[in-house]
């Protein structure tokens, strides 16, 4: 009897272990199940936030630049950057599966597989978008010259560094895009459309500016940097030749257009046109394509909390629409308006004017295609 009872809780308990078995099996089946598609939705999230990016930064054009934080999960495997396209493979239980994200741009570059939250360099070039830091590096990325006009030619350099960040020699070329006779820019080193950096090494290219007798008006150009690795870079040059600040006489030439009345004493101040897209700021640029939108931002020493009067005229000289108007500057002299570009406007050098009497001062930007 005691024997017969002994073999019945052994299997009792043998139906036990079992049971529980399957249900640890079960259990950890569907939690290895939850912690794959987990990490397959955060890697899409990623590749998705990349993708979003690179369109961001292609339609702001050339030299725009975006940081993207992604994080990264455990499962990654491997990851590529090609065509449009950035794909992440995930290991899941039985294998590896494929999440993408599409970009209109046509994209290079690689991640990281890192695992874990990491900042992304996402970075416009002329021929595509950039995922990931490059190795060719530029500072500044836009070199700015004001000069009041004269009869006679004026000449000045301005410069700027290229510099290798990566591990391995690159070569470099560099082509100087510039089309107005009126103002000249050259090379001051003929050498400088070609030459080699050595990893972490830096070259520092001059730049002549002659600028011709009676000139009046904004000119702007580029220089456009190809390494042998695929890193593209580009630097912003523009020139404006201004008329000369002077006090409001019967003798004095017109300061500012026809189209703008204001006793001109000194230039007081300055401000920055920078843009952005969908309320997502990037690089600050002069020059760019209609589908942005210009903040017009001064830090310059205006007078606080007193009214100042914008105006923006087209390249033809005619007033933009809502212009002029008048803000108030702040309780530390600054101010800050947005313009929102119409469909069709006309491309070309737009300019901006402040108007805080007995003060004025302007700045320009060009509306590219």
């Amino acid at each position: 009897m005691r024997s017969q009872t002994a073999v019945e809780l052994l299997v009792v308990l043998a139906i036990g272990l079992i049971v529980i078995g399957i249900i640890f099996v079960s259990s950890y089946e569907r939690l290895a199940g939850s912690q794959a598609a987990l990490q397959v939705a955060e890697a899409q999230a990623a590749a998705s936030d990349l993708a979003k990016a690179a369109d961001t930064v292609w339609l702001e054009g050339a030299g725009a630049k975006k940081k993207v934080f992604v994080d990264l999960p455990e499962g990654i495997n491997d990851s590529m950057v090609s065509g449009n396209t950035i794909r992440f493979k995930v290991a899941v239980p039985g294998g590896l599966t494929d999440v993408a994200a599409k970009s209109s741009a046509l994209l290079f570059g690689s991640i990281p597989l890192r695992t874990g939250g990491q900042w992304v360099i996402v970075s416009a070039t002329e021929s595509g978008v950039r995922i990931g830091a490059q190795d060719l590096d530029v500072d500044p990325s836009i070199l700015i010259t004001q000069v009041v006009t004269s009869n006679a030619t004026q000449n000045t350099q301005a410069s700027f560094n290229a510099s290798n960040l990566g591990n391995a020699s690159i070569d470099v070329s560099a082509t100087l895009v510039w089309s107005n006779g009126t103002v000249n820019v050259s090379f001051s080193n003929p050498g400088d459309s070609y030459f080699t950096l050595a990893p972490g090494a830096y070259r520092t290219i001059t730049l002549n500016k002659a600028i011709g007798p009676n000139v009046l008006g904004s000119f702007s150009g580029n220089v456009f940097l190809n390494a042998s690795n695929g890193d593209e870079a580009v630097v912003d040059i523009v020139v404006e030749v201004v008329p000369p600040y002077c006090a409001a006489c019967p003798t004095c030439p017109s300061c500012p257009p026809a189209n703008v009345t204001a006793n001109v004493t000194e230039n007081v101040s300055w401000f920055e046109i920078r843009t952005y897209l969908n309320s997502s700021y990037t690089v600050e640029k002069l020059a760019f394509g209609p589908d942005t939108q210009a903040e017009i931002i001064s830090v310059g020493a205006w007078n606080a909390s007193t009214p100042v009067t914008l105006n923006i005229t087209y390249p033809n000289g005619t007033i933009v629409p809502g212009y002029p108007k008048t803000i108030n500057t702040t309780g530390i002299g600054t101010f800050s308006d947005t313009w929102v570009f119409q469909a069709g406007v006309p491309t070309g050098v737009y300019y901006v004017w402040a108007n805080q009497t007995p003060w004025i001062n302007s700045t320009t930007f060009n509306l590219t295609c």
